[in-house]
């Protein structure tokens, strides 16, 4: 298994620094760190700061493990505590030797390309195409579905009036003259239905839903007036005078 080692120099890029460091990867059984140009991991000097010539070598053990094993006369710390001899160290640890660190990491292998992965990357853009295409369909359908809606709410609501009113002149046309109160009543509803057929005539084209309503409206109060003249007694005559009670009683 490859290791990997990210080497700083602390007084020129400390972790505080956010400086990404300089990363390593080895993929030997043995890894020797010091300033010797034969060493695995060879570092140079920086700003006068030379590394010992060998500082540590670090070894795998058993079941994947790593083992460092510190050169005898050079100080070393593992996680800032002191190494005194060979000791096992693990991905995430920091080994520092005067003012260079050195961060270990195990180098984990590349996971094998699994072609489902393309598989639901191909059909997770197809999704998001067919979502972009039928977003943009609806912004472009729904207003024109709407106006269309409208035009032929308009048109219905001109064609149900237009029904009625001539419903309602036809039925008054031909009803029964009846009572001179009567005949007026009719008479005057007549002319209130020819006037707003006038109207209607005139502005439809530009008329409004609110304005279609109040037609209708207008329209129903007519037709309630014309069911009340077709029921018997609605415009009855008024009933004769009886003078005579009255004279003989101013006589007495």
């Amino acid at each position: 298994m490859a290791i990997q080692l990210v080497i700083r120099h602390n007084l020129e890029e400390h972790e505080a620094t956010f400086s990404p460091g300089e990363l390593r990867t080895f993929e030997a059984r043995e890894i020797r760190i010091g300033s010797l140009e034969e060493c695995e991991c060879a570092v140079g000097a920086v700003g006068g700061d030379v590394l010992p010539a060998e500082v540590a070598v670090l070894r795998p053990g058993d079941g994947g493990s790593w083992r460092l094993e510190p050169v005898e006369g050079v100080p070393l710390f593992l996680n800032q505590e002191a190494v005194g001899g060979p000791c096992d160290i693990r991905s995430g640890d920091t080994v520092r030797c005067g003012h260079w660190t050195f961060r270990f990491h195990k180098a984990m292998r590349r996971a094998p390309h699994a072609k489902s992965a393309d598989i639901l990357a191909n059909a997770a853009k197809i999704l998001a195409v067919l979502i972009l295409i039928a977003e943009a369909g609806v912004v472009y359908w729904l207003p024109r579905q709407v106006r269309s809606a409208q035009q032929w709410e308009l048109e219905i609501a001109r064609q149900r009036t237009s029904l009625v009113m001539d419903e309602l002149r036809a039925t008054n046309l031909k009803a029964p003259a009846g009572s001179p109160v009567a005949v007026a009543a009719r008479k005057y509803v007549a002319g209130q239905l020819d006037g707003l057929a006038a109207y209607v005539r005139r502005h439809q084209d530009g008329m409004t839903r609110g304005q279609w309503r109040e037609v209708g409206e207008d329209l129903e109060t007519y037709r309630k007036a014309l069911e009340a003249l077709e029921k018997e007694g609605s415009f009855a005559p008024p009933p004769a005078l009886a003078t005579e009670p009255a004279l003989r009683g101013m006589l007495r």
